[in-house]
């Protein structure tokens, strides 16, 4: 079942459990690191739902 997830953040997909999420990321041209990512399209690789991925400071915020 696919649906639309969005608005927690969440490391695994709150459907099927998935921890393997795809998500759009633009790299540095010199670094090849990482330079920024969009959180709100991420989809789960398994059943396919969109879900916002999370950050670092959504698992500091959420064990305070």
């Amino acid at each position: 079942m696919k649906i639309d997830a969005r608005g927690i953040p969440s490391p695994v997909c709150p459907i099927c459990g998935s921890a393997l999420l795809r998500i759009t990321v633009q790299f540095d041209l010199e670094t090849y690191e990482i330079s920024s990512y969009f959180l709100d399209d991420a989809e789960c690789i398994d059943c396919h739902s969109l879900i916002t991925a999370p950050t670092p400071l959504d698992a500091l915020s959420e064990n305070n």
